[in-house]
C-alpha cells in the first residue's frame, strides 16, 4: 500500500470525523442537533474516506467502497440547513421533510446507481486512469450545468442558514446572558467555511475548465483539503455544546423584534430634520415597540422589581438565568419584562445580568483572602464558562480579569 501526503491526511480527517459522529450521536438525545450534526459529519468522513481510498493504492484493494455517494453537496446543503433549523430551537424534519429536502440526492443516486454495481476490476482500471492522467480536461457542457446545479443548490441553503442564524444573534443579547452569542458566531463560522469550501471549488474549477495550467484532480485535492481543515477544526464547538434550543416564548419574542426591526429599517419618505438629534438606539426602540405603550408608572415599578430581584435575591448568580426565566420568577409577561429593560433602562438582558454578575466577580477579585482560580471567580459570579467572564470583565471594566487581579495584588 503507497500512501501519499494527501491521502494520509484524508484518512486522518476522515478517522477524526467518524469519531466526532460516533460520540455527538451517542450523547445526543434522538430527535436534538447533535445527531443531525453527526449525520453531516458522517457525509463529509465518507468523502475523505473516498479521497483518501482514490489518492492511494487503496483503490486497488476496496474499489466497491468508491462512488457510493455521487453529490455529496446535494446531501450536505438540506442536513446543514436542517441542523441550523435545530439549533435555533425549531421543530425537527419529519420524515416527509427529509424525503423533500432530499430528493435531489436520491435521484442522483438512482441514476449513478448502474456504476456501484460495475466489476472491482472495472473501478480499478478507471481509478487507476484517473490518477494517471495529469492533463487538462475539458468536460462536455451537461456535467458542467449539473456541476453548477449542485453548487447552487448548496448555496441556497447555505444562504437559508445563515439568514437564520443572523436574525437569531442580533437578537440573542436580548433574551440570553450566557454562551449563546459565542456560539452562534461559531456557527455562523462553520457556514461561512462551507461557504469558503464551495467558492474555492468553483474558482479553481472556472480556472481548470478555461486554462491549462491546472489538472481537474487538482481541484479535487484542494476540495478535499479544505474539507479535511474544516473537520479537524469544527469538532470541538460541536461537541461542546451542539444545540442552543430556544424556547417557543424566545422564539416568538425573536420573530416579532426582526420584523418590526425590518419595518423600522425601510427608509421614510421624508426625512426628519431633528432625527439626527435622536440617539439611534432610543429610536430603534421607540419603532420597535410602537404598538405597545407602557405608562411611566408601570415602567418604573417593573424596573424596581428587576433591580430588587437581582439584587436582593441575587437571580444573576444562576448562570442559566434567561429573560423568559426571570419574567416567570417576577411573574411578568416576557415581552413587558423585555420592553422595560430595552427602552426604559436603556439596556439589554445581556448587559444588565451581566454588570451584576462583573460587580460580584470585582468584589471576589478584590478581596486579597481568596485566592480561588479565575474558573471559579467566574462560576462563583453565575458565568458558565470563563470565555463569557472575560469578554463581559473587558467590556465593563477595560481589563481582563487576570490583570485586574494583578493590579489588586500590587496596589496591596
Amino acid at each position: 500500500m503507497q500512501l501519499s501526503f494527501v491521502s494520509l491526511v484524508y484518512l486522518i480527517a476522515f478517522s477524526h470525523a467518524l469519531i466526532m459522529a460516533i460520540a455527538l450521536w451517542r450523547q445526543t438525545e434522538p430527535g436534538q442537533s447533535g445527531r443531525i450534526l453527526a449525520a453531516l459529519l458522517l457525509v463529509m468522513a465518507y468523502k475523505l474516506f473516498e479521497g483518501g481510498v482514490t489518492y492511494s493504492n487503496l483503490y486497488r484493494i476496496i474499489p466497491h467502497t468508491l462512488d457510493l455517494l455521487p453529490g455529496a453537496v446535494l446531501v450536505m446543503g438540506p442536513v446543514f440547513y436542517a441542523y441550523i433549523h435545530r439549533v435555533v430551537g425549531k421543530g425537527q424534519f419529519h420524515l416527509k421533510d427529509w424525503l423533500l429536502h432530499l430528493s435531489p440526492a436520491i435521484l442522483l443516486i438512482a441514476i449513478n446507481s448502474p456504476q456501484v454495481f460495475v466489476s472491482g476490476e472495472v473501478k480499478v482500471n478507471t481509478y487507476a486512469q484517473f490518477n494517471a492522467y495529469e492533463a487538462t480536461v475539458l468536460l462536455p457542457w451537461r456535467i458542467i450545468i449539473l456541476l453548477v446545479i449542485l453548487k447552487v443548490h448548496l448555496a441556497t441553503y447555505l444562504g437559508y442558514a445563515w439568514k437564520m442564524l443572523k436574525r437569531y444573534e442580533d437578537q440573542v443579547d436580548s433574551l440570553r446572558a450566557d454562551f449563546s452569542h459565542e456560539l452562534f458566531t461559531r456557527h455562523k463560522q462553520l457556514c461561512l467555511a462551507f461557504i469558503a469550501l464551495e467558492s474555492v471549488w468553483v474558482i479553481l474549477f472556472l480556472l481548470q475548465q478555461t486554462t491549462p495550467i491546472i489538472a481537474l484532480d487538482y481541484v479535487s485535492k484542494v476540495w478535499l483539503l479544505f474539507m479535511a481543515v474544516i473537520v479537524l477544526s469544527m469538532g470541538y464547538y460541536g461537541l461542546k455544546q451542539p444545540s442552543i434550543i430556544f424556547s417557543d416564548i424566545e422564539r416568538s419574542l425573536i420573530e416579532q423584534q426582526s420584523s418590526v426591526k425590518a419595518e423600522s429599517d425601510t427608509p421614510p419618505e421624508e426625512s426628519v430634520t431633528t432625527s439626527n438629534l435622536v440617539n439611534p438606539a432610543e429610536e430603534d426602540n421607540a419603532k420597535k415597540y410602537a404598538q405597545s405603550i407602557v405608562p411611566d408608572s408601570t415602567a418604573e415599578e417593573v424596573k424596581s422589581l428587576i433591580e430588587k430581584s437581582l439584587k436582593e435575591q441575587h437571580l444573576y448568580l444562576d448562570d442559566k438565568l434567561s429573560l423568559t426565566s426571570l419574567a416567570d420568577k417576577l411573574s411578568l409577561k416576557p415581552h413587558l419584562l423585555s420592553q422595560v429593560i430595552n427602552q426604559y433602562m436603556q439596556t439589554n438582558f445581556y448587559q444588565l445580568v451581566n454588570t451584576y454578575r462583573v460587580n460580584h466577580a470585582i468584589k471576589l477579585l478584590s478581596d486579597t483572602s481568596i485566592s480561588w482560580p479565575l474558573e471559579r471567580v467566574a462560576l462563583e459570579s453565575g458565568f458558565g464558562n470563563r470565555v463569557t467572564f472575560n469578554k463581559a470583565f473587558k467590556s465593563l471594566e477595560g481589563c481582563t480579569p487576570s490583570a485586574f487581579r494583578k493590579q489588586i495584588r500590587l496596589a496591596s
